[in-house]
């Protein structure tokens, strides 16, 4: 069975983290790893994410104070590559993921065999709009899917929840333009995928619930959101590039979460 990370950025709001941290323990594929990102939640959180670590040895919880979203994911990411391209067949999973979700328990063992089903996947992620039953379902070895494009609003990825086949993902960090601070780093990494001949595919039937930015509650973000999507139109060709908004630098190439030592025991 290809050996699958969790990853999940997460600030504060403990509860939330708990439901998703319950959902995981009722998965019928079980992942080998499980990496919280904690962006400087405060101290009572903090304690409580020790606590969660030291009751599950699948737990480690990951030092990402000061970064952004996607900083977060490149570093989640770069951990699962450390624990797992190793391994004799160097495949591996990594599900990304906010902790404001809820699916069934079969949810990660139909998005492992969707990329496992076909060698030119890189992405899989739940139906959003799919009405289907959460209980009685059991895994097809080859689930239904749909090969999309783009991102949730263009009918795509679901930026919140999906799964990576981390052995086919050849460029480095994961979101290589790391201007973007909480949006459109999505689009950017399904641009990635598309650009470098790999799919992605929408696992039809499998439902999600979000609760919509309840990740981002302790964030002001309404320049951030406006910044980034100006600079995703700058790229995409959308606003001349005389428009460009002030960036944090257009920088294309890993910054703390490559020259920050792991803080993960062993990494």
């Amino acid at each position: 069975m290809t050996p699958l990370t969790v990853i999940v950025p997460m600030r504060d709001q403990l509860p939330v983290t708990r439901k998703l941290l319950a959902c995981l323990a009722e998965q019928t594929r079980q992942p080998e790893q499980i990496v919280i990102l904690d962006n400087g939640s405060t101290g009572k959180t903090a304690a409580a994410l020790e606590r969660i670590a030291a009751a599950d040895a699948r737990v480690e919880v990951e030092d990402c104070q000061g970064m952004t979203i996607y900083e977060a994911w490149n570093r989640g990411f770069l951990l699962a590559r450390r624990e797992w391209e190793t391994q004799p067949a160097s495949e591996f999973h990594v599900l990304v993921t906010n902790n404001d979700v809820t699916f069934p328990a079969w949810a990660l063992a139909a998005m492992g065999a969707a990329l496992d089903a076909a060698s030119d996947r890189a992405a899989a992620y739940p139906d959003f709009q799919s009405r289907s039953a959460w209980k009685g379902r059991s895994v097809d070895p080859s689930p239904a899917c749909e090969e999309t494009r783009g991102v949730w609003g263009s009918g795509g990825m679901l930026g919140f929840c999906f799964m990576l086949a981390g052995h086919r993902i050849g460029w480095r960090p994961l979101v290589q333009d790391l201007t973007y601070r909480w949006w459109y780093g999505d689009n950017h990494l399904a641009r990635s995928i598309e650009l470098a001949g790999l799919k992605q595919v929408k696992v039809t039937g499998l439902p999600i619930l979000h609760q919509h930015e309840a990740t981002a509650k302790h964030y002001d973000l309404a320049e951030a959101k406006r910044l980034d999507r100006e600079h995703w139109e700058v790229v995409t060709g959308q606003r001349p590039l005389r428009q460009r908004p002030p960036t944090r630098g257009a920088r294309v190439v890993p910054r703390q979460w490559s020259r920050r030592p792991p803080t993960v025991p062993g990494g």
